[in-house]
């Protein structure tokens, strides 16, 4: 019965280090797959922030545009016409003599 013992201790002891060595085998295949996914997730990411910041750029400009239009008249170059008083007329010549 000893011997039975020591033949069946020997065979699971065996039969755990092919599990071991299967375990290994299936371990560097998840740490194959979580990397590779980790990897896309971050790929993933960068694309996202990449959208959002371009989002975020053409909604300043818009916002700039509209401030802009707004209050272009306060920052608009004086008009160069004059009004022509010469013939008592007072009509808007845009710089122009007759």
């Amino acid at each position: 019965m000893h011997i039975y013992k020591c033949l069946h201790e020997q065979v699971e002891d065996v039969a755990q280090n092919e599990r071991g060595i299967l375990n290994r085998e299936e371990c560097e295949q998840r740490t194959e797959l979580e990397s590779r996914a980790r990897t896309h997730l971050a790929n993933e990411r960068t694309f996202l922030a990449w959208l959002r910041t371009g989002i975020a750029l053409i909604s300043l400009g818009l916002a700039a545009a509209q401030f802009l239009e707004r209050h272009s008249h306060t920052w608009s170059a004086p008009d160069t016409g004059h009004v022509n008083h010469h013939g008592g007329n007072g009509h808007l010549d845009g710089g122009r003599r007759n």
